[in-house]
C-alpha cells in the first residue's frame, strides 16, 4: 500500500492515519469539518489536500449512522481501489449499501477493537491499536486485493486480525462493549444525586466499574442506534438477573431463617456465575488469564519515588505485569498515603514476555508479582532496597511531558514550561495551542472561554450586562473551573458544564461588555495565573493579553498574526454564501476595539516572537511553535 485516504479524522481515523504515515504510506485526510482534518494533519497524520487520483485504500471512519452515506459517495466517485470502514457495527452498513445497488466487491467491513473515553484527533495515537483485535468481515464476494489491503493496514497498525461474520460480530460487540457501557452508565448515574459524604468514599472498585461511562454520549447514541436489537436482548437477560438478585436480597431481610438461606443461595449463585464469566476474559496479549500475587506498597505524594519502585522490582528479578493506585480520600493538594497494587511475574532475563501498553493519563504506582513466592521475593526486595519504598501519587495530567521535550531538570525535579500565545481573531491561536499542547504533553487553557463562562453566569442570573457596577458586584460569585486537557478542554460554572452554552449568540453578544469590567478581568486574571502555576508539566495559554498582562514572566511568548484577507477566509471557512469582504471589515473593526480598550488591550509583548501565519498551514505553524518551545527549553 502506497497511498490511503482516511475519511473522518476523529480518534480512530487519525490514529490509523498516524500509524500508516509512520510506516511510509502517503495519507490524505478528509472530514466534514475541515478544521478537524487540518488538526490531524498538524499532528503528522497526513495531508488535508485531496489526492490527485484514486488511492490504494479508502478508510471510512465516520459514525455508524453515516457510514453507508460516506461509503456510497466515495465509491461512486471512485476515490480508491478498495474501501473499508471502521465502524463498531458491521451488518447494518453492508445491508444499506446492498439496498443502494452498489458493487460491494471492493468493500470490506472492519472494526478495530480499541478506543478511549476521549474523542477527536488530539486524543489519537499511532499505537492505539497495537496488540488489539481488528475484526474483518469479508464475504464470498469480497475482492482478494481488498482483503490483502485491509490486512496490510492491520499489520501497519500492529493489530491482530480476526475474521468474523458481520452479524456475529454485532452480537459479540453488543456483549463485550455496547451492553457493558450502558450498565456502567447506569451504575454511574446512581452517583449523580448521591450524598456528597457517600461519594467521597468512592474507591478503585467504583472507578473500575464507571470508567467507560465518561465517554461522549453523542458518540454512543450513534453506536447504539446502529445495534439496538442485540443490546436490548442482552439487557433483557441482565434485567432478569437483577430481578432475581433483588428478590434474594429482600429475602435476606426476612426474619424467616428458611427465606434467608434461600436469599443467600440466590446471591451466591449470581456471584459465582460472575466468577465463572470473569475467568473467561482473556489475559495479557489475548492469552489465557493467569492468577498473580499482589504486592501492596504505601506511597506518599513525593516526586522521584516511582522510579525507585520499579528499580526495586528489577533488582528483585520480578517483571511487572500490571499496576494500580488506590488514592486515599480527602487528601487532594497535600502529601497523602495511597495504596498501590499490581501484579507481576519474572520474565526471561528480567524482561517482559510481551509488549505492554498503558494509558499515560494514569499515574502507575506500585508493583507486583505472581503466585509461587515471587510476591514475597519482591516485597523483600522493596524492604531491602527502599525500606518499603514510598511511591508517587502525582496529580492526574492527561499528557505527561514527552521525554526530552519541554522539561528541564533542576535538583531532580521537572521544571514546567509556560507558553503564552496571543494574537487577534482568525490567526489560528486555538487550533495551534491545542495541537502544540497535545504534541508536547502540556496542559492547555483557553482564556476566552473563561470570560464567556462568567458572562453566561451573569445572563443566567439576571445581572444587567449593560451595567458595569452590577457586573463588578457579582464578579466574584460564580465558581469557574477549567479542564486543561488539550484533547478535551472543559469548563464548568458552579458545577454545570457550559462548554456548549457559552458559544451561543446570547453570550457572544454580551461577552465584550462583561470582560471589559476591571473587576471581571482582575478575577479571571487571578484564576488564569493560578491554573498556570499549578500545571505539573507546563501549559500553553492562549488569548489576547497573556504575554503582556496575565503571564508577563512566561517562559515563551508568541504573537500570531496574519493578513486580514487570510483571517477572513479562515473565519468564513466553508460556509456557503459567506461574504469575505464583510468578514474582513468585521475583523478589522474588532482589532481596533481590542487594541484601544483601556483594560488589558490586545498588544504584542516586547519579548514575544511574532509568527505570521498568512501563508502557513496549521501543521507548519504547529511545527514552528514546537521548535520555538524546544529551543527555549534547551536555552538557545
Amino acid at each position: 500500500m502506497r497511498t490511503a485516504l482516511v475519511i473522518g479524522t476523529g480518534l480512530i481515523g487519525t490514529s490509523a492515519a498516524l500509524a500508516l504515515s509512520q510506516r511510509g504510506v502517503a495519507v490524505h485526510l478528509a472530514d466534514h469539518d475541515p478544521e478537524q482534518a487540518r488538526t490531524a494533519a498538524a499532528l503528522g497524520a497526513g495531508t488535508d489536500e485531496a489526492p490527485d487520483g484514486p488511492v490504494d485504500l479508502a478508510v471510512v471512519a465516520a459514525p455508524p449512522a453515516h457510514v453507508a452515506d460516506v461509503l456510497a459517495d466515495a465509491m461512486r466517485r471512485g476515490v480508491a481501489r478498495g474501501y473499508i470502514d471502521v465502524a463498531s457495527v458491521k451488518g447494518g452498513p453492508r445491508r444499506e449499501l446492498q439496498a443502494r445497488g452498489l458493487d460491494l466487491t471492493p468493500y470490506l467491513g472492519t472494526h478495530p477493537m480499541s478506543g478511549r473515553e476521549k474523542s477527536g484527533p488530539l486524543a489519537a495515537t499511532g499505537d492505539l491499536f497495537e496488540g488489539r483485535p481488528w475484526v474483518l468481515t469479508p464475504t464470498r464476494d469480497t475482492d482478494t486485493e481488498v482483503l490483502n489491503l485491509a490486512l496490510e493496514l492491520v499489520s501497519h497498525c500492529r493489530a491482530v486480525p480476526v475474521v468474523m461474520d458481520a452479524d456475529a460480530h454485532d452480537r459479540a460487540v453488543a456483549l463485550v462493549s455496547h451492553m457493558p457501557h450502558l450498565v456502567s452508565s447506569m451504575v454511574a448515574a446512581r452517583l449523580e444525586h448521591a450524598d456528597e459524604a457517600a461519594v467521597r468514599l468512592c474507591g478503585q472498585g467504583i472507578r473500575d466499574v464507571t470508567r467507560i461511562a465518561a465517554s461522549d454520549p453523542r458518540m454512543w447514541i450513534d453506536i447504539l442506534s446502529a445495534n439496538p436489537g442485540p443490546v436490548a436482548d442482552l439487557l433483557t437477560d441482565v434485567a432478569a438477573d437483577l430481578e432475581e438478585t433483588v428478590r434474594a436480597l429482600r429475602a435476606l431481610e426476612s426474619s424467616d431463617e428458611h427465606k434467608r438461606r434461600e436469599g443467600a443461595t440466590g446471591v451466591e449463585d449470581v456471584l459465582r456465575r460472575g466468577n465463572a464469566g470473569q475467568v473467561r476474559v482473556p489475559g495479557k496479549h489475548g492469552s489465557a488469564p493467569r492468577v498473580y500475587e499482589t504486592v501492596a506498597v504505601l506511597i506518599d505524594d513525593q516526586p522521584g519515588q516511582l522510579a525507585r519502585i520499579f528499580a526495586d522490582a528489577e533488582r528483585a528479578g520480578v517483571n511487572i505485569e500490571d499496576v494500580r493506585i488506590e488514592h486515599a480520600t480527602g487528601t487532594a493538594g497535600r502529601p497523602h498515603p495511597a495504596h498501590g497494587r499490581a501484579q507481576g511475574r519474572p520474565g526471561p532475563h528480567g524482561r517482559a514476555a510481551g509488549a505492554g501498553l498503558g494509558d499515560p493519563a494514569v499515574t502507575p504506582v506500585s508493583p507486583p508479582a505472581p503466585a509461587g513466592g515471587e510476591g514475597v521475593r519482591m516485597s523483600e526486595g522493596f524492604r531491602g532496597a527502599s525500606n518499603l519504598v514510598r511511591g508517587v501519587s502525582a496529580p492526574r495530567t492527561p499528557h505527561p511531558t514527552a521525554p526530552g521535550r519541554c522539561s528541564s531538570v533542576e535538583n531532580g525535579a521537572a521544571k514546567p514550561v509556560i507558553v503564552a500565545i496571543d494574537g487577534p481573531s482568525g490567526t489560528g491561536k486555538s487550533s495551534t495551542s491545542k495541537a502544540v499542547a497535545a504534541q508536547l504533553g502540556l496542559s492547555y487553557l483557553d482564556t476566552g472561554a473563561q470570560y464567556r463562562a462568567i458572562t453566561w453566569w451573569m445572563v443566567n442570573n439576571g445581572i444587567d450586562t449593560a451595567d458595569p457596577s452590577a457586573i463588578a458586584a457579582a464578579a466574584a460569585k460564580p465558581e469557574i473551573l477549567s479542564g486543561t486537557d488539550p484533547t478535551e478542554p472543559t469548563i464548568t460554572v458552579d458545577g454545570v458544564d457550559v462548554s456548549g452554552p457559552i458559544r451561543e449568540q446570547d453570550v457572544t453578544s454580551k461577552v465584550s461588555a462583561v470582560s471589559a469590567v476591571p473587576e471581571v478581568r482582575a478575577r479571571i486574571t487571578e484564576l488564569q495565573r493560578a491554573i498556570a502555576a499549578s500545571a505539573v508539566t507546563g501549559i500553553v495559554v492562549e488569548g489576547r493579553d497573556i504575554g503582556t498582562t496575565v503571564l508577563p514572566d512566561a517562559d515563551l511568548k508568541i504573537f500570531l498574526t496574519a493578513s486580514p484577507e487570510a483571517r477572513a477566509a479562515r473565519r468564513s471557512g466553508e460556509l456557503k454564501g459567506a461574504d469575505l469582504h464583510t468578514t474582513r471589515e468585521a475583523l478589522i473593526k474588532r482589532d481596533a476595539a481590542d487594541s484601544s480598550r483601556k483594560t488589558s488591550p490586545l498588544a504584542k509583548a516586547d519579548d514575544a516572537v511574532e509568527v505570521d501565519t498568512t501563508d502557513l498551514t496549521l501543521q507548519q505553524v504547529v511545527e514552528c511553535v514546537v521548535t520555538l518551545v524546544e529551543e527555549k527549553r534547551a536555552g538557545k
